[in-house]
């Protein structure tokens, strides 16, 4: 919904993604698709040149990722709050993804880049089903 969007307004999209064929499929040429693996520094470097605003859904991509040179704006769709509910087995089966997550939102803060983050509900690489965003504004940050 979020890269349709963005087509919709005329913005250039880059994405990193799993399956490049399937991108291709989704947006046709209006998306510039990348496959790699984001732990191989030369790759993110690669796919970030001349990238001016990332949009992060999964955990430890933001504190990982090195260098943000050039980059303008980071919109993080976190799980925090999703991960601090869990108790039990679900706690220590979720724990390094929460701390991935806590990672990504320090570096985000202390960045001197303006960020948005976007506290999400839990987050699964399936198709969905209901289509659609609801926003609630939970806190106000001023800086």
């Amino acid at each position: 919904m979020v890269i349709l969007s963005l087509i919709v307004n005329k913005s250039r999209v880059k994405a990193l993604v799993k399956d490049k064929r399937v991108a291709l499929e989704a947006f046709g040429s209006y998306v510039e698709s990348m496959a790699g693996d984001t732990s191989d520094n030369r790759f993110v470097k690669k796919a970030l040149r001349g990238v001016r605003t990332i949009i992060c859904p999964n955990e430890g991509f933001i504190s990982s990722v090195g260098s943000l040179q050039g980059v303008k704006h980071l919109i993080l769709l976190s799980q925090l709050s999703v991960y601090s509910g869990k108790l039990g087995i679900q706690s220590m089966m979720k724990s390094n993804a929460k701390k991935l997550a806590e990672q990504d939102e320090s570096v985000l803060k202390t960045s001197g880049i303006p960020y948005t983050i976007i506290r999400t509900g839990e987050l699964q690489d399936t198709p969905g089903g209901q289509q659609g965003f609801t926003f609630d504004k939970v806190q106000d940050y001023r800086l």
